[in-house]
């Protein structure tokens, strides 16, 4: 009787993952073209589902042609990261529920080949064990490129290093047991819990550092971007507008003519229609519930970076997805699906959704790391070049106006910004 009583407990707290909860988190993470591409396949699967032209943009169209157009024309054939993994995963002999599972983490990569799905959630969502996740999160880090599905930085090169012919246990050793003294060039230090020479340290190191640390960035390099803006928002005179690009919001209807014949036609004919109409009923839902959790989203960042939409980069505070998703009530899961790959076009050029989520630095400020970003290049873009600052001095700079980032910080953030250090900045 208590047994019985626990299961279906356990029972009622599983989020089973219907066909329909698939389609909309599939619907959710599409940026514009690839949505297009998704109801343009569906509505050859489909007779009643009838696709709205897509109309005028907010959007330069490189004189007038249709954007579609100037991108078909621009791209040949790319092998995207995502339709790699899949030929991949399509020669892999597994059960159901594993190909399921890895065709789901697959899609959730991001550009650079990286994981961020929880492995607890995802079991949740698939009414699964965590194990089971594992299992086929394996899968697809034995996949080409090496690094693939990584969760973090060191099992990436870890990954990696596996995945090589001859591989070396001493940077197997380094990379899974001393991560930090690598990132931080400790060579030395290496050298002595290691009990090896610092010409094999060196040795490895400089084998580690020639990884690859997004496997998954070279398949976008080998397109030429042409980005369209899932959103426009301009201020004027305080008031602030958000537009919506009809590519990413596009909206469907039923065929007329198969309308008619889904009252009047044949048993055989009417089951048929009878089931195509209840998947365009999905459909429509799903595009729906998409646009409303993409507008909340937009709104609710509206709200919290405010001083960014009125003066520019410079203005942006620190915010995380959990904060913004607690805000809204949903889980940071969904924010980061509908942020994934979408771009806003504002008065001050165009940016990426997830550039409005950065995190805070250490200081008597608020600063967001982006803002600490905006005042570093400032200082290098009015340095002198005969005597360029080091990360050390930029520090130093930066806590006399209050903010406390230590070197490490300094340097990390100017290889972000693409700024080679004082050395090669040297002018003579």
């Amino acid at each position: 009787m208590n047994m019985s009583l626990s299961q279906k407990q356990k029972q009622a707290h599983k989020l089973m993952m219907t066909p329909q909860l698939r389609q909309s988190i599939e619907l959710l993470q599409f940026n514009a073209l690839e949505l297009r591409d998704f109801l343009t396949k569906k509505s050859l699967e489909n007779p009643l589902l009838e696709l709205d032209e897509f109309g005028s943009h907010d959007f330069d169209t490189r004189g007038g042609r249709n954007p579609i157009d100037a991108i078909s024309e621009t791209i040949a054939n790319p092998l995207s990261l995502t339709s790699a993994l899949l030929e991949q995963l399509s020669f892999s002999v597994l059960d159901v529920d594993t190909r399921q599972l890895a065709d789901f983490m697959i899609r959730s990569l991001d550009d650079d080949g990286y994981l961020h799905e929880n492995s607890n959630d995802l079991a949740n969502l698939f009414s699964t064990a965590t194990q089971k996740v594992e299992e086929a999160l394996a899968v697809i880090q034995s996949f080409e490129p090496a690094g693939i599905g990584a969760r973090n930085l060191q099992e990436c090169l870890l990954l990696q290093l596996q995945h090589a012919p001859l591989a070396n246990s001493l940077e197997i050793k380094i990379v899974t047991d001393y991560f930090d003294l690598l990132v931080e060039r400790k060579l030395a230090r290496l050298s002595k819990e290691l009990d090896t020479s610092i010409a094999n340290i060196q040795e490895s190191v400089d084998k580690i550092l020639s990884l690859e640390p997004k496997p998954g960035a070279k398949f976008h390099q080998r397109l030429v971007h042409y980005i369209i803006p899932d959103l426009t928002i301009s201020t004027k005179s305080g008031q602030t507008t958000v537009r919506l690009n009809d590519l990413s919001f596009p909206t469907i209807q039923i065929n007329r003519t198969y309308e008619e014949l889904l009252k009047s036609g044949t048993s055989d004919i009417h089951q048929y229609l009878t089931e195509k109409h209840t998947e365009l009923t999905w459909l429509t839902k799903g595009l729906t519930q998409r646009k409303a959790t993409i507008m909340s989203i937009m709104k609710e960042i509206l709200v919290k970076q405010n001083l960014f939409f009125q003066t520019g980069p410079s203005a942006l505070k620190p915010l995380s997805m959990k904060v913004l998703a607690h805000s809204l009530g949903i889980h940071e899961s969904t924010v980061s699906r509908a942020i994934k790959n979408k771009y806003i076009q504002t008065d001050f050029g165009l940016f990426e959704l997830k550039t409005f989520f950065t995190n805070s630095v250490n200081s008597q400020k608020d600063q967001s790391a982006a803002q600490i970003k905006h005042i570093i290049q400032n200082l290098l873009n009015a340095e002198d070049k005969k005597k360029p600052l080091s990360d050390q001095k930029i520090s130093d700079l930066l806590k006399q106006q209050g903010i406390s980032a230590s070197r490490r910080v300094i340097t990390k953030y100017r290889e972000q910004l693409n700024i080679p250090n004082s050395s090669a900045r040297k002018r003579y």
